[in-house]
């Protein structure tokens, strides 16, 4: 939201686990308003959570689209070897970007979608998708 020039100081969400007092509020409302993110459920956003490499892959993507309008997924040539594991919800966003050249997988053919998202991997993303 930050590098999309789009936080929105009177946007709003009901999560229970954010807080308008809190420093991340803002960043999660404008989100949350430009539909880039969800929650956990209708009442938790997940605010400490770990952030996994299909839901960051997700979140890009619609960042992305906001701002610069569709991406197609491939799948023709792009399977990863753990492509079951990867969520339904996910698989447009983790083949469209891998298509487009902005992720990688994991050096062995796998997306390893439910792992932990590094700060390097995040940096990465957001370097080729607003910045490059």
């Amino acid at each position: 939201i930050v590098a999309l020039g789009e936080v929105d100081k009177n946007a709003k969400c009901s999560f229970k686990d954010t807080a308008e007092q809190q420093w991340h509020y803002k960043y999660i409302a404008s989100a949350y308003s430009k539909k880039i993110i969800t929650g956990m459920n209708d009442e938790l956003f997940g605010t400490g959570e770990s952030l996994t490499r299909q839901d960051m892959v997700t979140l890009c993507k619609r960042a992305y689209e906001m701002k610069n309008g569709s991406l197609e997924p491939n799948t023709e040539n792009t399977l990863f070897a753990d492509d079951e594991s990867i969520a339904d919800y996910a698989k447009d966003a983790v083949y469209a970007l891998y298509a487009a050249g902005k992720i990688n997988g994991m050096g062995d053919n796998t997306f390893s979608p439910l792992s932990p998202a590094t700060r390097a991997q995040g940096a990465m993303i957001i370097y080729n998708l607003f910045l490059k």
